[in-house]
């Protein structure tokens, strides 16, 4: 007789988690207006209690995409979002769409009626409620690239945004002011924010530079001396200031030989540096080619000047009529102290010195 009761009440608990049970069924494509995506507006939620579904289609997910533009969002998404909103799946049903599209329809320009000499906002305080508003976004972003960018060159980032009179009102009367904005949009350019004003929401876009780093010369160079990590530093500048053969590393510089002199301040560009001259032309150096697993040598004469790694002309001292091609290797015959060649392609082209 127990049993049966339990088995009774455990149907009859189904039944009613069954009923209180919401049906949520994603939509395919759909249009926003608001610039923050609820629920509702990607899905048709159903539940046996009116108030009930309206809760969770008032279920705030994500900034909304810029006007013009599209998301797509996948139904995986919209679930790992709800479940940290607190949505039970194991008494709630998702079904519907695997993947969204969401556009946000074009601004409509919104006729208003003049402002009286009352409500105007006098520039000084428009003024000031932006650079507030500036401060905010700008605080939000550096903290947001925080491990991403080095100080220095978040410190320069640059703003560029347009606000409304509600707006700036709301800035200038609001305790509270935070910026909400889409984790996955890009760390530069164009940016999708709400502004929190105490509990008032705001769409803004922003538009959003940060400087480059470009490695300029932190004393004079003069032609020919060979980077230093001491010699060079690293300033940050505008994307419009940089050009595309700037340094923007000061690895790749260090070790490097100026072709040019620079001066101080002077930003080192990529055609002004080379790798270190180690021969030069006249110089006699020592060439090694290897035969059959025996190195073989000889003397010859370089005759022009070439960093390591450089193939160049080789010029045989017991005939001058003979030459042949070898690569500058940077190392020194341990014999004879003298900078060592070895032959490229082509070893028998070179006269037997001897063998070790």
């Amino acid at each position: 007789m127990f049993k049966q009761v339990a088995m009774m009440i455990a149907t009859i608990a189904a039944a009613c988690s069954m009923a209180d049970a919401a049906e949520i069924h994603l939509k395919s494509s759909v249009v926003v207006d608001s610039p923050i995506v609820r629920l509702g507006d990607v899905a048709d939620v159903t539940a046996p209690f009116p108030q009930e579904a309206e809760a969770l289609a008032a279920t705030e997910l994500f900034p909304a995409p810029i006007p013009e533009r599209r998301r797509y969002v996948q139904a995986r998404e919209v679930i790992d979002l709800l479940v940290r909103r607190g949505v039970d799946f194991s008494i709630h049903r998702i079904a519907g769409s695997e993947t969204i599209q969401i556009s946000r329809a074009k601004q409509r320009p919104v006729a208003v009626n003049q402002p009286s000499p009352a409500d105007s906002i006098r520039s000084q305080e428009r003024k000031a409620a932006e650079e507030r508003l500036r401060q905010v976004i700008l605080e939000h972003f550096q903290q947001r690239t925080s491990d991403r960018i080095p100080a220095e060159q978040a410190a320069g980032m640059q703003l560029e945004f347009e606000t409304g009179d509600d707006l700036i009102r709301a800035v200038r009367a609001a305790e509270q002011l935070s910026v909400v904005a889409d984790a996955a949009a890009p760390m530069a350019g164009p940016q999708q924010l709400v502004i929190l004003a105490d509990s008032a929401k705001f769409p803004l876009d922003v538009q959003l530079r940060v400087p480059q780093g470009v490695v300029v010369a932190a004393r004079p160079l003069a032609r020919g001396a060979v980077v230093r990590a001491v010699d060079v530093r690293m300033e940050y500048e505008s994307p419009q200031r940089v050009t595309r053969v700037a340094h923007h590393s000061v690895d790749s510089l260090v070790g490097k030989q100026l072709t040019t002199s620079i001066g101080v301040g002077r930003p080192i560009a990529k055609n002004s540096v080379r790798e270190p001259i180690i021969v030069r032309r006249g110089d006699v150096v020592s060439v090694v080619a290897s035969v059959g697993g025996v190195a073989v040598r000889t003397d010859g004469k370089v005759r022009e000047d070439a960093s390591a790694g450089a193939v160049i002309e080789i010029e045989s001292l017991e005939d001058r009529e003979r030459r042949f091609f070898a690569r500058a290797t940077g190392r020194l015959d341990p014999q004879t102290g003298l900078p060592v060649v070895e032959v490229f392609g082509g070893a028998s082209t070179v006269g037997n010195r001897g063998t070790e």
